[in-house]
């Protein structure tokens, strides 16, 4: 992170305060320049997944999980793992308000709806959706302004706004440019994503895990990207793998796959009412361009260890000694120089389950990426989540976001594993400990969704 005009001493004082408890700062540096968008290489995730068993065999058998999480593992690092959005992007998908469904209303310049979107309680009763459910009820635009929580930025700018100009098309286009840039642009990139969530499936599906004529591939000549479609003297001479591949984002300056899949696209965004001119939106001086995303992410630096209960506690021992977990660092410099963001999470009641991938970010395409993992059609190609012994997966089951690879990383890149507290008997609870870099734009979670499968 930059600040600016502050001195470490003031930031160290910052980090000391109760509401900021368990965070650190160090390695400050003076500089220049602030850091900017594309200055990021990386992040660094630790994650540690709790009570994790198999769903097949003994649940608890050491060495079995231990098989299991290596042979996981050692796929992901070898094969990557589909490189889908994952949630956050999106917000709940149950939700009328979901992001995308406003962002697909903005490039339809339906602005009525995309403020009925913005504005649908969803169900709960805290005061947020509470005033929500009054706006839908009456229509009451200074009643619900005074019902609604004063940090809801964005619904609170919207409310203002609409209460000056009106309900019509043209107050709520007012309303929304009432909302700063970056958020107006968020809803929109956030269906672009979703798209792009869908053709992935799709692409995997139509090819399995290789590269074919008619894909679009990244070049880079003196710090300048330029796109350009895999020709079949390139399939012939192997030049590109699936790693290389990108997908386009959807916009007005964006060049779209020449095999099937482009065709898919066309289709797909016909069926909600966009074309290429609808990504300039004057109303809303909005201009998305488009962009391009590789189909495939791979960690690097990947380590595991699996604990047992007792190795565990001695961890939860010495930091509340020491007042750091074990082995938790500061954020950290990548292999590149970028800023690496640590990043600790915890997952509750992991199982293997083996099973296909579920998909959450709209009802619309759970067909799409249940049959993404086995249908690929390339010969003697596996489509992701095609491995026998399933990987780790949640007991929880919580809903992931597509297809991916179930299978792993080398073992050679893990910890030692023996527990220092017997020998990993039926009756022990297992964890495992992970950590691992990504790129930037590329989620830990669907690192974790391939590795167990779920």
């Amino acid at each position: 992170m930059a600040a600016r005009g502050v001195t470490p001493d003031s930031l160290r004082s910052a980090a000391a305060h109760p509401s900021l408890r368990d965070v650190g700062m160090e390695k400050f540096h003076l500089r220049q320049q602030p850091l900017r968008l594309g200055n990021l290489a990386g992040n660094v995730f630790k994650v540690l997944l709790r009570d994790v068993r198999l769903c097949q065999g003994e649940a608890r058998d050491r060495e079995q999980l231990e098989a299991v999480v290596g042979a996981a593992m050692n796929s992901v690092k070898e094969r990557g793992f589909i490189n889908y959005f994952g949630l956050q992007r999106f917000g709940s998908a149950d939700s009328k308000s979901f992001a995308p469904h406003v962002g697909r209303a903005l490039l339809k310049g339906d602005m009525s709806a995309a403020v009925g979107c913005l504005l649908h309680p969803d169900p709960g009763d805290d005061p947020v959706n509470a005033a929500k459910a009054y706006y839908v009820q009456t229509g009451d635009i200074p009643g619900t302004l005074s019902r609604m929580p004063a940090h809801k930025t964005r619904e609170c700018l919207l409310l203002k706004a609409l209460h000056r100009h009106g309900t019509s098309r043209e107050g709520c286009t007012k309303a929304f440019l009432n909302v700063p840039h970056a958020m107006r642009a968020l809803f929109v990139h956030s269906y672009c994503s979703l798209v792009w969530n869908r053709m992935v499936s799709r692409r995997v599906r139509t090819y399995g895990w290789r590269a074919v004529e008619g894909d679009l591939v990244l070049e880079t000549s003196a710090g300048n990207r330029k796109v350009r479609t895999f020709s079949q003297t390139d399939v012939e001479q192997g030049n590109y793998s699936i790693h290389d591949v990108v997908l386009p984002l959807p916009g007005n300056s964006i060049q779209y796959p020449s095999n099937q899949l482009g065709e898919e696209y066309a289709q797909a965004l016909r069926e909600d009412g966009i074309e290429r001119s609808s990504f300039r939106m004057r109303a809303l001086k909005l201009n998305i361009p488009g962009d391009y995303r590789h189909v495939t992410a791979r960690p690097k630096a990947l380590e595991w260890q699996l604990l047992s209960d007792g190795d565990l506690q001695d961890d939860l021992r010495s930091a509340a000694m020491t007042g750091h977990s074990s082995g938790t660092e500061s954020p950290s410099q990548t292999s590149t120089g970028g800023v690496g963001r640590g990043d600790t999470q915890q997952v509750e009641g992991s199982t293997t389950n083996g099973g296909v991938s579920r998909e959450t970010l709209s009802v619309d395409l759970q067909d799409d990426v249940r049959s993404a993992p086995t249908t690929g059609k390339s010969s003697g190609t596996e489509s992701p989540s095609q491995t026998s012994a399933g990987g780790v997966g949640r007991g929880d089951t919580r809903r992931g976001e597509g297809s991916t690879t179930n299978s792993g990383v080398p073992r050679e890149t893990r910890g030692p594993s023996e527990g220092r507290h017997g020998n990993g008997s039926h009756g022990d609870s297992f964890h495992v400990r992970t950590r691992f870099a990504l790129a930037p734009s590329c989620y830990a979670t669907m690192f974790l969704r391939e590795v167990m499968n779920t």
